[in-house]
Order: structure tokens, then sequence, then C-alpha cells
């Protein structure tokens, strides 16, 4: 069941594990329709300024519940089969903020297992397409950045814990409308990165970082991005994939469909020093600067400092191409002030520093950034150390603003 208020009933939980398969409508007047045969259940879109909170977190289960009061005090070593808490409380010492956090990450984690399985049958269910509205960026919202958007924010409320979110598809920050004092943090998130590319099936992904609210009146948004607690993206692919860093390390975490559960298979990752491709839009280098265009020529005919030819490749998702510079190394970005530096460049830069690699604008750290508004945009580079301290050696790596129809 669903109040009007848009918060799931507890009935939610045991209707999903009944469903042999979900099926998700999507209708331009902003309702839902979930059903499997003889079930359908209808809910609303969260109010876009003021959340009033709601008892039950998705899919039945709680996750306001503070998952690391039955654990152990004892830490153990980061092994492969780990959960993001037992991950989190390797990496935290603070059992607070290691508690707050835990929370927010298990509601992501479940946030992005129902946007998963949205994707996964997006062509099934009809939810390609634009929904019909522009977002604050100027952009088409596609069914899915709405749904993904609506999800995660009522999964960050539910914990009890969020008191302020910022996302991409909104202009001004959501606060939660009733005041409680464990709300700590706040949460900045892209819902559906790359979703442009929803109705062709390529990768997308769910980007995410998390700030300490000090106060309700706060906007902890325009803090240093150095205060960044943790960060993170959920990867929906060939393979459902969370990578996450709270500081001490970036950890990579599959998720396993059976269990529907995210489970450890990469701690500590550490991108190569150097990687042999570069991913940006190639078919935008005659309006590049002229350092960029120097750099490309140079390492593509192995003139570059190490010496090795460099291959592009390019997904036009921005989580995708992360994902695999992380691996891999190399880097990826866009020389344009174009990605969004609260919902992208600073999480993905802190991810991409914990693995050991760099984040830039061309010029300087994105880590040493003090964003000035919500939707702050500018150039990005993540990537190998080695390889983006050679690029801004280059100079004039920074195109202008520019607006391309494809």
């Amino acid at each position: 069941t669903m109040s009007n208020n848009g918060c799931l009933g507890p009935s939610f939980g045991a209707v999903a594990c009944m469903a042999a398969v979900l099926t998700i409508f999507y209708a331009k007047d902003s309702n839902f329709v979930v059903g499997s045969g003889m079930v359908s259940l209808k809910y609303r879109r969260v109010a876009p300024r003021a959340y009033t909170g709601c008892h039950h977190g998705l899919r039945g289960i709680n996750v306001a519940a503070s998952p690391i009061d039955a654990m152990e005090a004892s830490k153990q070593e980061l092994n492969p089969g780990m959960s993001s808490l037992e991950i989190i409380r390797h990496d935290i010492e603070d059992a607070g903020v290691a508690s707050g956090i835990s929370s927010i990450i298990k509601s992501i984690e479940e946030a992005g297992i129902e946007v998963s399985r949205a994707l996964a049958r997006v062509n099934i269910d009809k939810l390609t397409g634009d929904y019909g509205d522009i977002n604050v960026q100027g952009e088409k919202q596609k069914k899915l950045d709405v749904y993904a958007n609506d999800i995660l924010k009522k999964a960050l409320f539910d914990t009890g814990v969020v008191g302020a979110i910022a996302t991409e598809e909104e202009e001004d920050i959501v606060r939660v409308a009733v005041e409680n004092s464990k709300s700590k943090f706040a949460v900045a998130f892209d819902p559906l990165d790359g979703s442009s590319n929803i109705d062709c099936s390529v990768p997308t992904g769910t980007i995410f970082g998390i700030y300490r609210l000090k106060d309700e009146s706060e906007n902890p948004f325009m803090n240093p991005v150095a205060d960044l607690l943790g960060s993170g993206y959920i990867m929906y692919s060939s393979a459902t994939t969370l990578t996450m860093t709270v500081g001490k390390g970036t950890h990579m975490l599959s998720l396993d469909p059976d269990k529907s559960k995210f489970i450890l298979t990469n701690p500590k990752i550490k991108i190569p020093e150097r990687g042999p491709y570069y991913s940006l839009n190639e078919g935008r280098f005659f309006d590049w600067p002229k350092g960029l265009q120097e750099y490309i020529n140079d390492v593509k005919q192995g003139n570059g400092e190490w010496g090795k030819k460099y291959s592009s490749r390019y997904v036009c998702s921005l989580v995708a191409d992360v994902h695999r510079t992380l691996l891999y190394g190399g880097w990826a970005g866009n020389p344009r002030p174009h990605l969004r530096l609260l919902f992208e460049a600073a999480p993905l830069a802190l991810l991409t520093e914990q693995a050991g690699g760099k984040g830039s604008d061309g010029v300087k750290d994105i880590m040493s950034y003090q964003p000035t508004s919500l939707h702050e945009r500018l150039p990005v580079f993540l990537g190998s150390f080695a390889d983006i301290k050679e690029l801004e050696k280059y100079g004039d790596v920074q195109q202008g603003k520019a607006t391309y129809e494809a």
C-alpha cells in the first residue's frame, strides 16, 4: 500500500516477496504502478521540496535501524564476500559516523537494486523515451531519470539520518520536513548518469557523495569538496557494481542477483600509475584548445612521457568510462565545463584519489574546490596519477563552453 505522501506501507515488502515478477509502468501523470498478475501497487512521486518521512524502507527493509550496533567491536581484514557494512566498520573509527554512513550506503544499495530491476525491464515495460519535462540542467528528462530520483530520495530520507539532499534533477536543496536530531548527514547525487543511453542499453550509473550536516539551516553542499565523508557509484551493466570509499581506500562490490545483496569483490583497488587509454569525445577534436590537441596527438603516436601508443576508449557514459579507468588506468573526462561538481566530479574525484589516482580540472585538483553554486560545472579529467600530471603540463587543455546537438 502507499500513503498519500508517497510512503510505502508495511505490506510492500511482503507483496514484493510474493510476486514472481514485478512490472513497472510509468505514467506521465507522475503515478507509478507496480504489478504482477493479481497484485497492483500504485504510488505517487515524493513532493519536490519537503519530505515528511516514512517508517518503512524499500522492499520492507527498515534501513533506519543502526546496522552496526549488532556487530562485534573487533575489526576484521577486508576479504571478498564482505558487505558494505563490514567495510565501513573496518574503515571508520567513529562508531556514530560509521553507523550513519552504513544506513546511507544500505539505502543506496536497496534503491540501486530497484533501479537495476527497472533497467533490466526497460523495453518490456515501455520505459524508454522522454518523460516530458526539462530538468534544471536544461536537459530532457528520461522516464527512468524521474523514477530513480524519487526512489533514491525516499530511500535516503527513510534512514532517519539524512536531513538534506541535493539532486541533479532538482533546482534546490530538498530538506526533510520533520526535524530529527539524528539527521546528521546530507547526500548529493546524480540518480541516473548516462540516461541518454538507456534506450540502447548502454551502461548507466548512480553517483553519490556524503557530507556532514551540522544543523538544519546549514547548506552542507557549499562546504569545501575536501569535506566529503564518502562517495561512490552504482554501475548498471552486465553486472551491477557498487564502487565506494569512506576515505580509507576504494572498494568494489558486486550485486549477487540470487541474494539481492552486494558483496565485496575488489577490496582496496589501485589504479595503475599509467594506462594506455584516454576517454573523451574525439569528435570534438577541432574545437579543443591547442594544448589538448597536442597532448592527444603525442600520446597516440607514442611521443608522450611513457613512450607507449595510447588508444581511445569512449562509452559516453561517465560511470562506465571511469569504472574502466579505475581498473585499467589511463584517464576519462570532458574538457568542457559540462560535468557537475557536486553530482559527478567531486564524488568521482574522491574515489579516484582513494584508489591512488588523480582528479583535475586540467589546472588544479578537483578536491581543492570550494563550490559556489549547487549546479556548478567544470572541466573534468579523472584517472592515473602520472597521466593526469602529464596532461596538466600541456597547459591549455580546458575547452570553453559549447553546446552540441549530438
